[in-house]
């Protein structure tokens, strides 16, 4: 609603009765300080009951903020002691939604009244139209302002309005025309510069929305609704230091509330400041606000501190709250962490799958559901899962490793060797390749006499030769199967060459002692 709070408003620039304080108040209701606001539309009320612009502000902004009774009651007050077209327009905003006939015909009433020539009357429903998330209707908000402007071509409001309501046909094109338009009927107009900054932001050319921003707020360096778009347009650029540095200045100079402690914590969170953020979450959650992303944040932010427990109160407070639409795959991903930390493997890969399932950006979970398997000696099922990695990336080495890896202590040997050979083939100049294909085929072997695994273990010698030490391990096991191969053919003194080549690297090798007859 806060676009709509702008529209309504601003139109009070026009609004010359009591000039000073009535613009005073229109100002800190466009800069969202509508506490200040409120006080001072009082308490002008008190002295001039008969001023139809003031009690429209204060009726408008009861409406603005989500007190449609309070704007009917103002309206209706204000009605009982003088009739104005503009009281009307406050009722029918104020009962639109709840009863779109009467509203409509508050506003066929206010325009009797005006006989459609009062711009402010026109520019005043146009911005209902344009605003209301169950009645929008730009185009009878386009007729309406094509009236006002005739009425008046000199306020650059009703060209923002129009622009708006292009907007809300998805004409940015239009849009923008209507905003420059605004500015040439006032340079330097500031509304006009939020709002064309805005297209471009949401459009994600952020240097264009930038500049429009930083244009805006130079030529009115108070108007502090500029920060706050800056701060968003760095939050979508993933800049988050630069989003909390601007949104903080926004905050600390409008009204306190909610919605932008909320924000404000929000980006905290993304800027990984989870104490911080931690410390505003707990404020709005004892203050019952009502957004279920605060649960989310909440479980989010104790997890990254190391309060897993605290963590699962708020994710499962957060399922309570939150409905199928505001479900994301990183939900399940922290619910996946928060079980994982907590010991609870089984509740952890449930939750990863389903993450997966949610988001399919989030494969690399995969990894972490077959890296559980693994290590709870679930081979088969650790395999399952690296294969359906494997299908839907670009797979490494390393891929391939995990999977032949997982074959292999899975006893499924022809698998786990059709895996290692994509190592060998993308890496051909590495032993690893060949080590795990030479075991793979030594376990599968049912005639070791042939030797499968023989020219494995022999490639595995010859390309760690340049680094004997770093390699040690690898060349002694390469040389333990080809003195066990010779032994098995018979070929003693073969045998016995490479047992010495095991001691040499190993001489407390028992089984190489064993077969040279060394104690």
């Amino acid at each position: 609603m806060r676009n709509g709070i702008l529209a309504g408003f601003a139109l009070m620039q026009t609004l010359m009765v009591n000039a000073q304080t009535v613009q005073d108040a229109t100002r800190s209701i466009e800069l969202e300080q509508y506490e200040k606001a409120k006080k001072t539309l009082v308490e002008l009320s008190k002295k001039d009951q008969k001023n139809p612009e003031i009690a429209y502000l204060l009726s408008d902004v009861y409406f603005q903020t989500g007190n449609a009774d309070s704007a009917k009651v103002v309206a209706e007050q204000a009605l009982a002691k003088n009739e104005s077209p503009l009281y009307y327009v406050a009722l029918g905003k104020s009962v639109y939604e709840g009863n779109d006939k009467s509203g409509e015909n508050y506003f066929e009433k206010a325009l009797v009244l005006s006989k459609s020539k009062d711009p402010k009357v026109l520019a005043g429903i146009a911005e209902f139209y344009i605003n209301s998330p169950k009645y929008r209707n730009p185009d009878k908000a386009i007729g309406l302002l094509q009236t006002a402007i005739s009425k008046d071509d000199k306020n650059p409001y009703y060209y923002s309005l129009m622009g708006d309501a292009y907007l809300a046909k998805n004409d940015g094109s239009k849009a923008i025309e209507n905003f420059k338009k605004a500015l040439n009927a006032k340079p330097g107009y500031p509304m006009a510069y939020l709002k064309m900054g805005n297209i471009y932001n949401k459009a994600r050319n952020y240097n264009e929305g930038l500049k429009y921003y930083n244009e805006g707020l130079e030529k009115n360096p108070d108007y502090v609704l500029f920060h706050r778009q800056i701060g968003d347009l760095y939050y979508r650029a993933k800049q988050y230091q630069k989003a909390i540095a601007s949104y903080k200045v926004y905050v600390e100079n409008t009204d306190k509330n909610a919605d932008n402690d909320f924000r404000y914590a929000s980006f905290l969170f993304l800027n990984e400041n989870y104490k911080d953020a931690l410390n505003i979450f707990e404020n709005l959650k004892k203050k019952d606000y009502p957004n279920p992303i605060l649960y989310r944040l909440l479980g989010y932010s104790y997890y990254e501190t190391g309060d897993v427990s605290k963590g699962l109160e708020s994710m499962n407070e957060y399922w309570k709250k939150t409905n199928d639409k505001l479900v994301i795959g990183t939900d399940y991903e922290y619910m996946g962490k928060i079980y994982s930390k907590s010991g609870n493997d089984s509740l952890a890969i449930i939750n990863y799958i389903k993450a997966v399932e949610k988001d399919s950006s989030k494969i690399e979970l995969i990894s972490e559901v077959a890296g559980m398997y693994f290590t709870n000696k679930q081979y088969g099922k650790a395999a399952e899962m690296f294969e359906a990695r494997i299908t839907k990336i670009t797979p490494t080495a390393q891929d391939y490793l995990n999977l032949g890896k997982s074959y292999y202590y899975d006893k499924n040997y022809s698998a786990a060797d059709s895996a290692f050979v994509k190592i060998v083939e993308m890496i051909p100049a590495s032993p690893t390749g060949y080590l795990w294909r030479a075991r793979a085929n030594y376990s599968a072997d049912t005639a070791p006499d042939k030797g499968k695994a023989k020219p494995y273990y022999e490639k595995v010698i010859e390309l760690t030769q340049e680094d004997v030490q770093k390699n040690k391990k690898e060349i002694t096991d390469s040389y333990a199967y080809l003195a066990y191969y010779y032994s098995v053919n018979k070929d003693k003194a073969k045998s016995n060459e490479y047992w010495t080549k095991v001691l040499e690297l190993d001489p407390e090798n028992k089984l190489a002692k064993q077969a040279l007859g060394k104690k």
